[in-house]
């Protein structure tokens, strides 16, 4: 078994042909799902859940980002670029 195997079985997501993290997918959804619920509370007139939507935007954003930066670093010490492909 070589790296690029034990990557896809790491739970690899094979989306429009290209390998994809399946942690930051699930990321953007939620920052995605956050973001229209404040705007959806906004355009109702609560302020107040509004705001804290907006501020579990920023977190979740954040998880995010920090998902990427973390796993770049697993793949990048397994041999592997973005991609799914190897060095």
């Amino acid at each position: 078994m070589d790296k690029l195997d034990k990557f896809r079985l790491a739970g690899e997501v094979d989306l429009y042909g290209k390998k994809r993290n399946p942690f930051v997918l699930v990321g953007a959804v939620a920052t995605a799902g956050v973001l229209f619920a404040g705007i959806t509370a906004f355009r109702r007139g609560n302020t107040a859940m509004s705001q804290t939507m907006m501020k579990a935007r920023v977190v979740t954003q954040g998880v995010t980002v920090a998902l990427m930066v973390a796993t770049s670093g697993v793949l990048s010490q397994w041999g592997l670029k973005f991609g799914g492909e190897e060095e």
